[in-house]
């Protein structure tokens, strides 16, 4: 039992934050300093573990990432399949499906 009880607090507990609406969270955000949109909560909330997560989304959504050996057809190509309406839920998997589709 107290090998349990070690193991249980050695274990950090994550938050389960794909269910948590931006109501949820958004204040405990302005403190970390990370202003976002409801809409921009509700595209990445399902890859937030924690929320520091939040700022590594922003780098990724915003930031200047460098790339390397990028296969510039496939890029325009998913930029020019990259829907032009709200985003939701299924965006990803319907936009991901058409470049497999499209790109062979």
């Amino acid at each position: 039992m107290a090998t349990l009880r070690k193991l249980f607090f050695v274990i950090p507990l994550r938050n389960n934050y794909s269910k948590k609406s931006v109501e949820d969270i958004i204040n405990k955000l302005k403190t970390m300093d990370l202003n976002i949109t409801k809409e921009f909560w509700y595209l990445i909330r399902g890859n937030i573990e924690i929320l520091d997560d939040v700022k590594i989304w922003m780098n990724v959504c915003f930031g200047n990432i460098q790339t390397k050996n990028i296969d510039s057809d496939l890029l325009s190509l998913a930029l020019k399949l990259l829907p032009h309406d709200q985003f939701n839920e299924n965006t990803w998997s319907i936009w991901t499906n058409l470049l497999k589709i499209e790109s062979g």
